[in-house]
């Protein structure tokens, strides 16, 4: 399953290579990787591959949603949203923790299907 993160406009890129570093140093994570865009004013991705067996726990899923979240802030990025697969946009920085649940458990059925 992946997981889109839409990083602000203007995000430095050492900071969005340190971030991929410490996310993708997550034991659940299989794989993250920065797209940087090749025009000027086009969204910078952080596309973050969980592994399944992780995703159909909800409180697994969230406890590492969260770990991501903090690796955000860690790295002073704000304005970070997640994208679904339907792309609606949920930000980040004002998503309470019930609604960080609902986002993992409706990312997860995407996922399954």
């Amino acid at each position: 399953m992946k997981w889109k993160f839409v990083l602000p406009r203007g995000a430095k890129a050492d900071a969005t290579d340190k971030l991929r570093e410490e996310v993708a140093s997550l034991a659940a994570i299989e794989a993250a990787k920065v797209v940087r865009p090749r025009s000027a004013g086009a969204d910078v991705m952080l596309w973050v591959s969980v592994a399944a067996n992780v995703v159909g726990i909800a409180t697994a899923g969230y406890a590492l949603f969260e770990k991501v979240r903090g690796a955000m802030r860690k790295q002073k990025l704000e304005g970070v949203h997640i994208e679904l697969p339907d792309g609606v946009r949920i930000s980040l920085d004002k998503a309470s923790p019930q609604e960080i649940q609902a986002l993992v458990a409706e990312l997860d059925r995407e996922a399954r299907g």
